[in-house]
């Protein structure tokens, strides 16, 4: 499933590891998608409040 959940949150991780445990159907599903949600939520919020992040060029402010 996730090659490095080491990065990951301790929740998220958990999720992860649970989800593997079980065997294929709805609950794993659910915990895969639960993880996988909150995971990308992780990046984007990682993302967002990084200190490289400029605003778009080319916008209708720039006159």
């Amino acid at each position: 499933m996730v090659e490095n959940t080491q990065d990951l949150p301790p929740e998220i991780a958990e999720l992860f590891a649970a989800a593997e445990k079980l065997p294929v159907g709805k609950e794993r599903d659910d915990l895969l998608w639960k993880a996988l949600e909150l995971e990308a939520r992780l990046k984007v919020e990682r993302w967002v409040s990084s200190p490289g992040l400029r605003p778009p060029c080319g916008t209708a402010d720039e006159d």
